[in-house]
Formats: C-alpha cells, structure tokens, sequence
C-alpha cells in the first residue's frame, strides 16, 4: 500500500532544487592541481580578474618563484576568458607553452612561476560547492572547524620563508587547555568536544583577521600571528588567556571552569632557523607553562 504523504511529493520539484540546470548554472572557475592548496577552488566572478603575490589582486599567489603581478584573465564582450601575462619573471604557461596571451577554454592548464599549476574548468553550482566542500575537509578539523595540522605545517612554512624574505615579524603561539582529561573525566567526551568548540570559536572572536587558528592535537592549538610591532605577541597571549581566566563555559547544563596554558616563539630568536624550530620552541615554553600549574604564559 503506498503511503498518501509519499504521493504528495512532487519528485520533480525536489530533483530541479537538488540539481539545477547545467546550461543556467554554469560558471567560471580556476582550480589548483598541482602546488600549494591543491584542490582550493577560485571563481571567476569579475570582468577582470588579477593574479599574482600582492595582496591586493584577486587571487593571490604564495609561490616565490611567481611575481607580484603575475597575469590577468580578462572576458571580452562575448563572456570568453582571455588570459595574459602580466612581465612575469619566470613566465606563464598554458598547456606547456609559454604565452604573453592568449584565449583559454575548458581544462587548460595554467603553470604560474614554478610550481602553481591551476586548471581553468565551467562548473555549475552543484560541482563547484562539492569541489570546495573536497578542499575545506582536507584543511579544516572536523570537530571544531579550526584549520587542521597539516594546514598549519603548510600555512607557517609560507608565512616563515615570507617573514625571512621581507624582514616581517612573525610569532607562534601553542595553546593548551588546562587539565582537560579531568574535564572529560567528569563530565563525558560530549561535554569535552563542547568544550574544544567553544574555546575555538571564543579565540577566533578575539584575532585579527590575519591571524590563523590551528587545532594541533586533542585539546592543543596554535595560532600564527604575523606582520606585528615589538611587544604585540606577549599582548595577544594575554588576550586570548584572559577570556578564559575566572570564567566558565555552559555545556550541555554544566559550568565548566577552564583555563589555558600558552607557550610563545617569535621569529627573530637565535635558536630559530625554520619553522620547526619555532613549533619545537613555542610547544616547550608551553610546557613550562603548564608545569608552572597553567593559566599563565612563557615567552
């Protein structure tokens, strides 16, 4: 006997919300294959697009070997992407061919400096959100949504070859949560995963926008810190520890007390020559912290 609410449904309503149609959804996007952030999606939503290592183009770059203002996709009147090299030190390459410009077409490759190589793909809305659902997994951590620890590996690499390049600050900061094994031993695993994910979006709360938040490892974190004046470091650790100090955090009907511990490297140690280094350097001065007894920060 079929079931009259089944009847009702209108299965072609559902298939046109589900999967749109090709023809009205299709768009224009760069992917990267091969390089950093493999797998991160850009879509090409403006007449103009610019390439390159500044900070002010639309898609930046974070390969050395590209230059600041690397190429520019530009769509004539008839909506086609004509792309162009921009004086590139070590070139543009579209299919294995050098070119100053030249018009694009559905996967393309595009080789930018050395290593980025981007594919030029039309995707409607539905294979374009699964593409970047792909790569926001590979990043990010499931529980918390802080970015992961390979992204971390990744993100300080780019930011200390940066920092030695440009002569900028940069710092690192190794959070841990106090006593958090008694926190799961006294009220669950559900309230300790509550607990991850209210102390990351409380942190997040309180970064500058440049700054990049990492779970590094059950109930540890770090934060990148860049491009900052003397003395800013040991001010953003207390910051982000005095959101915590003497408060709680409602989980699932209990008040739970928690504090951090925070250990800190800066760049312009003596000790520091690669971005290990200042993992290795921050993660002690964190454990001094905590044998300290917690809620404090070793610089």
């Amino acid at each position: 006997m079929t079931d009259e609410k089944t009847e009702n449904i209108d299965l072609n309503e559902i298939v046109r919300e589900k999967i749109p149609k090709q023809q009205d959804q299709q768009k224009f996007y760069l992917i990267i294959v091969d390089g950093e952030n493999v797998g991160k999606i850009y879509p090409l939503d403006k007449k103009t697009i610019t390439i390159g290592r500044s900070g002010e183009f639309d898609i930046q770059l974070v390969d050395s070997s590209c230059s600041r203002e690397q190429a520019i996709i530009e769509f004539n009147d008839n909506n086609k992407p004509i792309l162009k090299d921009l004086n590139s030190t070590n070139g543009t390459y579209v299919n294995g061919a050098k070119i100053k410009e030249i018009n694009i077409d559905a996967g393309d490759k595009i080789l930018l400096g050395f290593s980025s190589v981007f594919m030029f793909a039309i995707q409607d809305s539905l294979e374009a959100k699964f593409q970047k659902n792909i790569y926001e997994s590979s990043i990010n951590d499931s529980l918390t949504g802080a970015f992961n620890q390979k992204y971390l590996f990744d993100a300080l690499s780019k930011a200390f070859s940066y920092s030695l390049r440009h002569q900028s600050s940069l710092g690192l900061l190794m959070l841990d949560i106090d006593f958090f094994k008694k926190i799961n031993d006294t009220y669950g695993h559900i309230v300790g995963d509550m607990v991850l994910k209210e102390v990351v979006e409380k942190i997040e709360n309180n970064l500058r926008n440049e700054d990049i938040l990492c779970r590094y490892g059950g109930d540890e974190f770090a934060v990148i810190i860049r491009d900052f004046k003397y003395g800013f470091i040991k001010i953003a650790a207390e910051r982000i520890r005095l959101i915590f100090d003497g408060r709680s955090i409602n989980c699932k009907d209990h008040k739970v007390n928690i504090s951090l511990s925070i250990g800190a490297a800066t760049i312009d140690n003596e000790n520091i020559e690669t971005p290990e280094d200042m993992i290795k350097l921050a993660d002690a001065n964190l454990y001094k912290a905590k044998q300290s007894g917690g809620n404090c920060i070793v610089i």
